[in-house]
Protein backbone atom coordinates (compact mmCIF):
# COMPACT_ATOMS: atom_id res chain seq x y z
CA UNK A 1 0.00 0.00 0.00
CA UNK A 2 1.56 3.11 -1.07
CA UNK A 3 1.10 6.41 1.17
CA UNK A 4 2.70 9.85 1.01
CA UNK A 5 5.19 11.03 3.42
CA UNK A 6 4.85 14.23 5.35
CA UNK A 7 6.47 17.34 3.23
CA UNK A 8 7.91 18.73 6.43
CA UNK A 9 11.45 19.94 5.82
CA UNK A 10 13.51 19.76 9.51
CA UNK A 11 15.74 22.97 10.43
CA UNK A 12 18.92 20.46 9.08
CA UNK A 13 17.52 19.95 5.34
CA UNK A 14 16.07 16.51 5.40
CA UNK A 15 12.26 15.51 5.22
CA UNK A 16 10.33 14.33 8.39
CA UNK A 17 9.42 10.76 6.45
CA UNK A 18 6.53 10.15 8.44
CA UNK A 19 3.40 9.34 6.89
CA UNK A 20 1.06 11.91 5.55
CA UNK A 21 -2.15 12.10 7.45
CA UNK A 22 -5.23 11.08 4.47
CA UNK A 23 -5.85 14.42 2.41
CA UNK A 24 -2.99 16.32 4.62
CA UNK A 25 0.46 17.01 3.34
CA UNK A 26 1.75 16.43 6.55
CA UNK A 27 1.98 13.99 9.56
CA UNK A 28 0.18 14.45 12.70
CA UNK A 29 3.39 16.29 14.37
CA UNK A 30 3.66 18.56 11.81
CA UNK A 31 0.13 19.46 11.04
CA UNK A 32 -0.05 20.80 14.94
CA UNK A 33 3.07 22.65 14.57
CA UNK A 34 1.31 24.50 11.54
CA UNK A 35 -1.93 25.01 12.75
CA UNK A 36 -0.28 26.13 15.81
CA UNK A 37 1.87 28.72 14.07
CA UNK A 38 -1.47 30.01 12.33
CA UNK A 39 -3.35 30.36 15.50
CA UNK A 40 -0.27 32.84 17.42
CA UNK A 41 -0.12 34.41 13.98
CA UNK A 42 -3.95 35.27 14.29
CA UNK A 43 -3.63 36.41 17.91
CA UNK A 44 -1.02 38.94 16.73
CA UNK A 45 -3.40 40.01 13.88
CA UNK A 46 -6.03 40.75 16.08
CA UNK A 47 -3.77 42.59 18.54
CA UNK A 48 -3.33 40.33 21.15
CA UNK A 49 0.33 39.52 23.24
CA UNK A 50 2.87 38.55 20.60
CA UNK A 51 4.87 35.59 21.81
CA UNK A 52 8.21 33.56 20.53
CA UNK A 53 7.49 31.11 17.59
CA UNK A 54 10.17 28.70 18.33
CA UNK A 55 10.50 25.66 15.73
CA UNK A 56 9.97 22.22 17.11
CA UNK A 57 13.27 20.94 19.07
CA UNK A 58 13.40 17.89 16.70
CA UNK A 59 17.25 18.31 16.55
CA UNK A 60 19.74 20.03 17.15
CA UNK A 61 19.63 22.28 14.14
CA UNK A 62 16.51 23.00 15.72
CA UNK A 63 17.31 24.06 18.88
CA UNK A 64 20.26 25.99 17.78
CA UNK A 65 17.58 28.19 15.49
CA UNK A 66 15.55 28.58 18.83
CA UNK A 67 18.37 29.43 20.93
CA UNK A 68 19.42 32.73 18.41
CA UNK A 69 15.29 33.63 18.43
CA UNK A 70 15.17 33.72 21.80
CA UNK A 71 18.75 36.19 21.85
CA UNK A 72 17.01 37.91 18.86
CA UNK A 73 14.02 38.49 20.74
CA UNK A 74 16.19 39.99 24.32
CA UNK A 75 18.27 41.98 22.21
CA UNK A 76 15.17 44.19 20.71
CA UNK A 77 13.39 44.24 24.18
CA UNK A 78 10.78 41.91 22.80
CA UNK A 79 11.18 39.37 25.67
CA UNK A 80 11.40 39.88 29.32
CA UNK A 81 15.33 38.79 30.29
CA UNK A 82 13.52 36.66 33.30
CA UNK A 83 11.34 34.72 30.91
CA UNK A 84 14.33 34.36 28.16
CA UNK A 85 16.44 33.21 31.01
CA UNK A 86 14.03 30.05 31.59
CA UNK A 87 13.47 29.77 27.79
CA UNK A 88 17.09 29.21 27.23
CA UNK A 89 17.51 26.91 30.38
CA UNK A 90 14.45 25.01 28.49
CA UNK A 91 16.33 24.84 25.09
CA UNK A 92 19.47 24.18 27.00
CA UNK A 93 17.80 20.94 28.13
CA UNK A 94 16.42 20.09 24.50
CA UNK A 95 19.78 20.01 23.51
CA UNK A 96 21.22 17.65 26.24
CA UNK A 97 18.14 15.48 25.30
CA UNK A 98 18.20 16.30 21.53
CA UNK A 99 22.02 14.79 21.17
CA UNK A 100 21.07 11.17 23.38
CA UNK A 101 18.22 10.30 21.88
CA UNK A 102 19.42 6.75 21.43
CA UNK A 103 18.82 5.72 24.81
CA UNK A 104 14.95 6.50 25.09
CA UNK A 105 14.69 4.10 22.13
CA UNK A 106 16.67 1.73 23.61
CA UNK A 107 15.46 2.38 27.32
CA UNK A 108 12.05 1.95 26.03
CA UNK A 109 9.13 -1.08 26.58
CA UNK A 110 7.81 -0.85 22.83
CA UNK A 111 9.09 -1.44 19.34
CA UNK A 112 8.83 1.47 16.98
CA UNK A 113 7.84 0.76 13.39
CA UNK A 114 7.51 2.55 10.17
CA UNK A 115 4.33 0.78 9.35
CA UNK A 116 2.55 0.35 13.13
CA UNK A 117 -1.08 0.00 12.70
CA UNK A 118 -1.20 2.45 15.40
CA UNK A 119 -0.26 5.31 13.04
CA UNK A 120 -2.56 8.31 12.67
CA UNK A 121 -4.41 8.74 9.17
CA UNK A 122 -6.30 11.38 9.89
CA UNK A 123 -7.50 14.24 11.84
CA UNK A 124 -10.58 15.46 11.76
CA UNK A 125 -10.86 18.07 14.42
CA UNK A 126 -7.46 20.06 13.77
CA UNK A 127 -8.97 23.29 12.31
CA UNK A 128 -11.54 23.18 15.24
CA UNK A 129 -8.90 22.32 18.12
CA UNK A 130 -6.97 25.76 17.00
CA UNK A 131 -10.11 28.15 16.04
CA UNK A 132 -9.24 27.92 12.65
CA UNK A 133 -11.74 28.32 9.04
CA UNK A 134 -11.50 24.41 7.88
CA UNK A 135 -9.51 23.64 4.91
CA UNK A 136 -6.72 26.25 5.91
CA UNK A 137 -3.81 26.27 3.56
CA UNK A 138 -1.22 25.29 6.42
CA UNK A 139 1.44 26.02 3.89
CA UNK A 140 0.82 29.75 3.73
CA UNK A 141 2.95 31.89 5.81
CA UNK A 142 0.91 32.97 8.96
CA UNK A 143 1.28 36.60 8.29
CA UNK A 144 -0.03 36.30 5.04
CA UNK A 145 -3.18 34.20 6.26
CA UNK A 146 -4.02 36.65 9.01
CA UNK A 147 -2.42 40.15 8.37
CA UNK A 148 -2.56 42.19 11.47
CA UNK A 149 -5.48 44.69 11.60
CA UNK A 150 -4.92 48.30 10.72
CA UNK A 151 -6.99 51.03 12.84
CA UNK A 152 -8.31 54.06 11.19
CA UNK A 153 -6.84 55.45 13.84
CA UNK A 154 -3.48 54.17 13.56
CA UNK A 155 -3.27 55.63 10.16
CA UNK A 156 -3.88 58.94 11.65
CA UNK A 157 -1.09 59.34 13.94
CA UNK A 158 2.13 60.01 12.65
CA UNK A 159 4.95 58.02 13.93
CA UNK A 160 7.22 60.17 16.04
CA UNK A 161 10.81 60.46 14.94
CA UNK A 162 13.06 58.83 16.88
CA UNK A 163 15.69 60.90 18.58
CA UNK A 164 19.38 60.40 18.60
CA UNK A 165 20.84 59.78 21.94
CA UNK A 166 22.52 62.98 23.45
CA UNK A 167 25.41 64.51 22.28
CA UNK A 168 24.92 62.50 18.86
CA UNK A 169 24.98 64.19 15.79
CA UNK A 170 23.21 62.63 12.61
CA UNK A 171 24.06 63.73 9.31
CA UNK A 172 21.76 66.66 8.18
CA UNK A 173 20.09 67.02 11.91
CA UNK A 174 21.50 70.69 13.54
CA UNK A 175 22.67 70.44 17.12
CA UNK A 176 20.56 71.73 19.62
CA UNK A 177 23.04 74.77 19.70
CA UNK A 178 22.78 74.94 15.87
CA UNK A 179 19.31 75.46 16.35
CA UNK A 180 19.43 78.68 17.31
CA UNK A 181 21.66 79.80 14.71
CA UNK A 182 19.51 78.21 11.48
CA UNK A 183 16.53 79.80 13.04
Amino acid sequence: MAFKYCQHVKEGGSFCNSAALRGRRYCYFHLRLRARRLAMAKAEAMKKAWRLDLPALEDMHAVQTAIMQVVDALARGAVDPQVAKQILYGLQQAGTNVRHVGSWISGSHFTVSEFDDMQAIDYPGLEAEFGLPKRIDLDAAPEDVFPPEVDDEDEAEPIPAKKPPAGVKTAGTPKVEDAAEVG
